[in-house]
């Protein structure tokens, strides 16, 4: 591309910007032929030209009554046989005058001119009346000698000469105006030419660089089309094909030179992936509604050999500057691998909610803030707050007693910011806050799970009121016993006979006068503790109960 084309198509042109660099490079052409013409002088000459065209012809019809006026002097003069008479050069005369008073007028177009034609009227007058009075002694030959009037004719003949002299002196800037001008008329049309040369190279490069620009952003949209991701489908107003690219090719079964010309639903076969009902085609909707328009969900693309697919599109109107409708740009995908990643992930969110209802402790999700995002049906029951109170409520002032809650915010902080805490992976027995304000024990176990929006914490909540019930009861049952036994001076063991462990009471102890730090209790120690004379009996006793 040359300088000059590259001035119309830089990478950034459009159609405006280039009208506007022409109408530029047109007007700038113009100016100089302007301006040429005014400092060259071309119309003043030109003008100078024509005047001196007409003074021109003037002077050559001058010439006629002068010549004439001179025949008429000569024949008149013939006193033998005179061959005119005064009232023939009169008439001669009055035309002469007739004739330069027109030259006169038109010689005041420039004031040279002007002085030598009245140097010429002033040798014509002057010729004249010498004339005048020779004549006069023509007419009386007696009343002047034949050499007088021989003088008179010769001085006559003189300022005649004299007469036409000047009347050629007066052809001097005539001439001079005509070449001029004729110069003048050679110049302005070479510069005419130049101009009209400069136009043409100018429109045509304009033109040329318009195709050239087209070219560009022909073959840059092409470009743009093959590395898109999407399938695209391009459409004039009439909702016919323009160009598709190599994916709409592959998604619909249609190459772009059989589809091209063709009207889109041909081409491009939408319905309903549930219903199977046909669906209406977005280009049909944007050409109808002159918007942006984008298809419903389990939407199925058929393509032309029978293939389904899901597909999620949209259709935009085309516009230039003017915001004039060119047609339509029809952008769609292939996204049967996102509907079954969804339907996947639906199924795994199902099985992960039944899991959560079906628990048998509570489960609480929160995230770093402490926001509170899952809530399950045991931890309604157990703190005593519905699902729809909890969610998005703050976990520190729903069920962290308020002595606890600074020790609570403290270890998340530390562990957002990356120091370990023994919470995490340990099971530990807390008090928790009730609904109705009590507290009450709890056990937590504590895990955590880093996303890209931060920590999520997943709490495991058993409530250990009705254990901690039990083993108060169970304490004070076997504190009651230690006590009677120790009243009644009687002991009492337990034999794990899978291990052969053997548990003693306090009081049995107390009866064989040992010491519980330092004995270790076994059948075997037992029985050699007993009597040797019933340690027979008691073991075979033993032996038949096993």
């Amino acid at each position: 591309m040359s300088d000059f084309d590259s001035w119309f198509t830089p990478q950034t042109s459009n159609l405006r910007t280039q009208g506007w660099r022409l109408w530029l490079a047109v007007s700038a052409g113009f100016l100089t032929f302007a301006a040429y013409v005014f400092f060259a002088d071309l119309p003043e000459r030109l003008r100078y030209e024509k005047m001196g065209q007409q003074a021109m012809r003037q002077l050559e019809q001058m010439r006629r009554p002068l010549l004439e006026l001179k025949t008429l002097e000569t024949r008149l003069a013939d006193t033998e046989r005179p061959t005119a008479t005064t009232a023939d050069i009169q008439l001669a005369s009055d035309f002469a005058d007739r004739d330069l008073q027109r030259f006169s007028q038109l010689s005041t177009y420039k004031p040279e001119l002007t002085r030598r034609v009245k140097r010429f009227a002033n040798s014509y007058h002057a010729w004249r009346s010498a004339q005048q009075h020779m004549l006069e002694h023509a007419r009386q030959p007696d009343s002047i000698p034949g050499h007088r009037l021989v003088q008179h004719l010769s001085h006559s003949d003189e300022l005649f000469l004299a007469s036409l002299n000047a009347l050629a002196d007066c052809e001097v800037p005539i001439h001079a105006d005509i070449r001029n001008g004729q110069q003048a008329q050679a110049e302005l049309w070479i510069a005419s030419t130049l101009l009209l040369g400069y136009l043409i190279i100018v429109v045509f490069g304009f033109q040329r660089a318009t195709i050239l620009a087209a070219e560009a952003r022909e073959k840059q949209l092409d470009i743009t089309l093959q590395s898109i991701g999407d399938g695209v489908i391009v459409t004039d107003t009439a909702g016919r094909v323009i160009r598709m690219n190599p994916l709409a090719e592959a998604l619909t079964g249609w190459t772009q030179t059989e589809a091209r010309g063709r009207p889109v639903t041909d081409i491009f076969h939408i319905s309903n992936a549930e219903t199977g009902a046909q669906v209406e085609n977005p280009v049909t909707r944007v050409l109808r509604e002159d918007t942006v328009v984008g298809l419903a969900n389990h939407t199925v693309l058929t393509s032309r050999d029978g293939r389904r697919c899901q597909v999620s599109d949209s259709g935009a109107p085309i516009r230039d500057e003017s915001a004039r409708l060119h047609g339509v740009v029809l952008v769609f995908c292939d996204v049967s691998e996102d509907y079954a990643h969804q339907a996947a992930i639906r199924e795994q969110s199902l099985r992960l909610q039944g899991i959560l209802h079906s628990a048998m402790d509570a489960v609480i999700v929160a995230d770093e803030q402490g926001t509170i995002l899952e809530w399950n049906p045991q931890a309604e029951k157990i703190f005593g707050w519905k699902h729809h109170d909890a969610i998005g409520r703050k976990l520190e002032d729903l069920i962290i007693p308020t002595s606890q809650r600074e020790a609570h915010l403290e270890a998340i902080s530390q562990y957002i910011k990356g120091r370990k805490t023994r919470l995490i992976g340990q099971r530990w027995e807390f008090f928790a806050l009730h609904r109705d304000g009590s507290e009450f024990p709890i056990e937590l176990s504590l895990s955590q799970l880093h996303q890209s929006q931060g920590w999520l914490f997943c709490a495991f909540i058993r409530d250990l009121s009705q254990q901690k019930q039990t083993e108060l009861a169970l304490n004070k049952r076997t504190n009651q016993l230690t006590e009677a036994q120790r009243i009644a001076r009687l002991g009492s063991w337990e034999l794990d006979h899978g291990s052969g462990r053997l548990d003693w009471s306090d009081e049995v102890y107390r009866i064989f006068e040992l010491d519980p730090a330092t004995f270790e209790p076994s059948y075997d120690n037992f029985l050699q503790r007993v009597h040797p004379q019933d340690r027979e009996l008691l073991d075979r006793a033993y032996r038949d109960s096993v």
